[in-house]
């Protein structure tokens, strides 16, 4: 206050962008960006989400022979659906999702199925007996994955 007068700051003019403008702008960047961009191969995005489920039910039999003191394996033919199994090829174990035979037959994925046949078992400790050191190849027709089961340890990497 100066003399009487009451000082007040007087914006003229609006400057800048308000959060709420900021924000929808980012937004339909994103929603031009995710429309626009057109998906580069959806057959081999089915393949590498294939890979995985291989990768990961390799890891559940390998974690399965460990927390059961008991081998278990998985057994891939060519052109064909894999099953896990314990002990045995005959006695293929019950899917705990589903409660039946635990097959993949790869129907989820476009085009996909094993290209190789191969037989992985797992003792106690989690370490390959059988097929350490191999690998099983999945394809689309067009692109392959290959995934290597390491000798030592029986960690499944998708190559």
């Amino acid at each position: 206050m100066i003399g009487g007068t009451v000082l007040k700051k007087t914006w003229n003019s609006k400057k800048g962008f308000t959060l709420t403008e900021l924000i929808m702008v980012i937004l339909l960047l994103g929603i031009m960006a995710v429309v626009g961009t057109p998906l580069s191969s959806p057959t081999g995005i089915g393949l590498e989400a294939a890979a995985k489920k291989v990768a990961l039910d390799i890891a559940y039999a390998r974690n399965l022979a460990s927390i059961t003191g008991t081998n278990h394996g998985l057994s891939f033919t060519a052109n064909s659906p894999y099953f896990i199994y314990k002990q045995s090829l005959g006695s293929v174990i019950n899917d705990p999702l589903t409660t039946k035979p635990f097959s993949e037959n790869f129907s989820t994925f476009k085009n996909v199925h094993a290209s190789s046949s191969l037989q992985v078992e797992f003792d106690t400790d989690g370490r390959p007996v059988l097929g350490g050191g191999q690998t099983i190849t999945l394809t689309n027709g067009t692109t392959n994955k290959v995934i290597t089961i390491t000798a030592n340890t029986g960690l499944a990497i998708i190559n």
